[in-house]
């Protein structure tokens, strides 16, 4: 397999929201030779994001095939190298499953048999007996350790027989042919639309987590209780009237009291005066 370079300047980035939808790179297993894995070029606006560019293919995820060289064991981790006939040998690194962390026990009893097998590391590849001159496919993302660039494996596949070796050859030899030779394109209209799709759906993930984010906050507030239902009593004819009532009734009451006895007392003022009036009238009269 061979890398083609065009001219500088020729080639055209496009944005990260363009990658997952139109990409035919980027969530794909890219299948690579090691001398093309170190040859992917970088962008610093995509150094953070660990993303490589094969001309302007975005790539995140490679495959390569080669046979197995050296072997070296650590403590967490298993290095193969491969080569893969390229030029150029590459190391495929295995993390090791690590033992969980076991409780401290105050009692003294070992608790080994609880423990023994939870090794529950679920970005492990599975180890199968791996052995110098085993061909394996390899499958991972791209680290750099001491500017040498590696694969973080996250599968490691033993080729049976030679058949699977060379199907293997053949399919990053019509990947190449069919996707990476030319580069990626895109015109203006599939990146508006994109750009519309994207927003939209940070939108909708926005909205999405408000809703998740207030539905938490009431399970954290407590609950009051309801209040009381108020009771709702018909007053019948027999019944004692309400305060206000009694209290209004008075009132009038004795408003209309008020009234009668000033009445009652102008009547009786008059007729005092008048029967005062009839009984002198006889000493102002001569003999």
């Amino acid at each position: 397999m061979t890398t083609t370079t065009p001219p500088p300047g020729q080639l055209e980035f496009y944005p990260s929201y363009c990658f997952a939808s139109a990409s035919p790179t980027y969530g794909v297993w890219a299948k690579l030779t090691a001398a093309d894995v170190h040859r992917l070029s970088e962008r610093k606006e995509f150094v953070a994001q660990n993303i490589y560019f094969y001309l302007n293919h975005p790539i995140r995820w490679v495959c390569v095939t080669g046979v197995v060289v050296a072997v070296d064991e650590y403590d967490r981790r298993t290095v193969l190298s491969l080569d893969d006939g390229s030029g150029e040998g590459i190391e495929a690194v295995c993390e090791k499953p690590q033992p969980p962390v076991r409780p401290a026990s105050n009692d003294g009893d070992n608790n080994d048999d609880k423990y023994h097998n939870n090794n529950n590391n679920s970005n492990a590849p599975t180890e199968p007996d791996i052995d110098t001159g085993t061909v394996v496919r390899a499958k991972g993302s791209i680290s750099t350790f001491r500017n040498v660039r590696q694969i973080l494996a996250k599968r490691i596949e033993i080729l049976p027989d030679t058949q699977s070796e060379v199907r293997a050859w053949r399919a990053a030899t019509k990947f190449e042919a069919e996707v990476l030779v030319q580069p990626w394109v895109l015109c203006e209209e599939e990146i508006q639309d994109l750009w519309r799709r994207a927003c939209g759906e940070e939108k909708e993930t926005t909205s999405r987590k408000n809703a998740e984010r207030k539905k938490s906050r009431r399970k954290r507030r407590p609950e009051l209780p309801p209040p009381p239902p108020r009771e709702s009593r018909r007053v019948d004819a027999g019944d004692p009237p309400a305060p206000a009532a009694t209290a209004a009734r008075n009132t009038s009451r004795s408003t209309a009291e008020d009234d009668e006895e000033r009445k009652r007392k102008s009547r009786k003022k008059k007729n005092s005066h008048r029967h005062h009036r009839h009984h002198r009238e006889p000493d102002t009269l001569g003999p």
